[in-house]
């Protein structure tokens, strides 16, 4: 199991404690964890004193000030995906990901946010190095290209900005002079 630290120092300097986001961290684990029959734990931060045993409470001021009901809306939850408990029968999005986690591979139906995405970065990460070489350099290769249509749109607008702005100069001129040789037949 690979678990990654960031930097939980998330709240900027000089913002109300209204602005803490809440975290939560996910273990995805491929063996079996513990006892249970269950593929998906949660656990949240419950707060109890230690020597009176009594579980910590928001005051009303501070439900209101922080937009929370109780200290577990501020603090973190903990899930565990215990992938290979999955039974492969997809009822959810949060299924969907599991069903992609154990397979590798998204089933046409699967519609959870984000996950086309990652199965892009995943067969991203499977090929070779010479592969990836390749990969990057037709990508790159696609987005001179359209920053070239693109270019090429833009100076084809201005272009034709400039053709009209010539083209009522010419008309206004050709208004002026006609308007001044009606005056001089008179």
């Amino acid at each position: 199991m690979v678990t990654k630290i960031r930097d939980l120092r998330y709240m900027k300097q000089s913002k109300g404690y209204a602005e803490v986001r809440k975290f939560c961290f996910i273990n995805i684990v491929y063996f079996d964890l513990g006892q249970g029959k269950d593929y998906v734990y949660h656990g949240a931060t419950v707060l109890k004193g230690l020597h009176t045993q009594d579980e910590l409470h928001l005051s009303e001021k501070q439900r209101e000030l922080l937009l929370r009901e109780t200290p577990i809306d501020l603090y973190p939850e903990y899930y565990i995906l215990r992938v290979n408990r999955f039974d492969d029968v997809a009822k959810d999005n949060l299924d969907e990901w599991i069903y992609f986690l154990k397979h590798n591979e998204i089933k046409e139906m699967f519609t959870a946010h984000g996950l086309a995405k990652a199965y892009t970065m995943l067969a991203y990460e499977r090929l070779t190095a010479d592969e990836k070489a390749e990969y990057d350099y037709l990508q790159n290769e696609r987005s001179h290209k359209l920053s070239q249509i693109a270019s090429a749109k833009a100076e084809g607008r201005h272009e034709a900005k400039k053709d009209a702005a010539l083209a009522a100069e010419r008309e206004a001129l050709a208004h002026a002079l006609a308007e001044l040789a009606a005056l001089k037949k008179q």
